[in-house]
C-alpha cells in the first residue's frame, strides 16, 4: 500500500481498487414575487380606514380629545398605507413580470421567441430603469401590444396616483391658507372626494384628501391598470383568484 501525495487518496498496488474522499456544496435559490403581498396590504389598511371612519362612537368624540385625535392620526396613516402599498403593486407587477420572462419562469403564449429577447435584453441591461408607468408601455411596445393611451383613463388616473405617492414619500411641505387647494388637491380634484367625514368642515390638507375615499380610489385605480395591461397581452391576471378579498370595505 502506497500513500498517494494527492490529499485523501489511497492506491492499493496489485488491484484495481480505489477510495477517494469528496466534499459538496449546494446553494438553493428561492423566487419570491411581492405583488400580491402590496396590494393586499393597501386593501387591508383601507378596511382599517373604513372602519375607523364608519365606527358608531367615533361621532361622539370631541374633536379636541385626544381619543379622536388618535382616530385622525390612525386615519390618515392607514391612508398614507394604501395609497404607497397601491403604487408599490403597480412596480413590483410589472418588474415581476419582465423579469419572469427574461428568465424563462413563465412562458407566455403568443410570445414569439423575437419579444421574448427584447425584454430578456431590456430586463437585463439595465433598461428598466424607466419610471413605472413608462415600463409598462415600453413591455407593450415590445411585445408589438398597443400602448396605454395617456391623455385617458385608467393611464390618467394611474398617473394621478403615482404623484399623490411620490409627494407623500418625498414630501416638501408649502403653506396653504383658506379654500386654496394643496397642489395634490388640485390634481385629485376630478375624483370629486367626498369631505373627509370625520372632520367635513376641514378644507386644509391633508385631512381633506388622507380618508377613506381616497384610499379606496388608490386600489381600483392600481387594479383596474393592471387588469387593463394584462388585458394588452391576453394574460390572466394572476391575483383573479384574490378579487373578493381585494375590497376596500370593512
Amino acid at each position: 500500500m502506497v500513500a498517494d501525495q494527492n490529499k485523501g487518496r489511497i492506491v492499493v498496488l496489485g488491484t484495481a481498487t480505489l477510495s477517494a474522499k469528496a466534499s459538496m456544496t449546494a446553494t438553493l435559490s428561492t423566487r419570491t414575487s411581492l405583488s400580491l403581498t402590496h396590494i393586499r396590504a393597501a386593501a387591508m389598511s383601507a378596511r382599517l380606514v373604513h372602519r375607523i371612519e364608519t365606527h358608531p362612537q367615533v361621532n361622539e368624540l370631541s374633536h379636541g380629545s385626544p381619543e379622536f385625535q388618535t382616530r385622525i392620526a390612525e386615519q390618515r396613516a392607514h391612508t398614507v398605507v394604501s395609497v404607497i402599498e397601491a403604487t408599490a403593486f403597480l412596480e413590483a407587477t410589472i418588474n415581476q413580470f419582465l423579469a419572469d420572462v427574461a428568465d424563462g419562469v413563465k412562458h407566455y403564449a403568443g410570445m414569439n421567441t423575437d419579444a421574448h429577447n427584447q425584454i430578456t435584453s431590456y430586463w437585463n441591461n439595465g433598461d428598466n430603469r424607466d419610471d413605472i408607468l413608462e415600463k409598462f408601455q415600453n413591455a407593450l411596445n415590445l411585445l408589438e401590444k398597443s400602448r396605454f393611451d395617456k391623455g385617458a383613463c385608467p393611464y390618467q388616473d394611474t398617473r394621478g396616483l403615482v404623484k399623490l405617492k411620490n409627494h407623500l414619500v418625498h414630501y416638501k411641505p408649502i403653506w396653504v391658507s383658506g379654500d386654496e387647494l394643496h397642489n395634490v388637491e388640485e390634481l385629485l380634484r376630478s375624483k370629486r372626494f367626498p369631505l373627509n367625514p370625520l372632520v367635513p368642515n376641514n378644507n386644509c390638507y391633508p385631512e381633506r384628501l388622507l380618508h377613506h375615499a381616497c384610499a379606496k380610489w388608490a386600489i381600483e385605480t392600481s387594479i383596474k391598470f393592471v387588469d387593463a395591461f394584462y388585458a394588452k397581452i391576453d394574460v390572466t391576471p394572476p391575483y383573479n383568484n384574490e378579487r373578493d378579498w381585494l375590497h376596500a370595505e370593512s
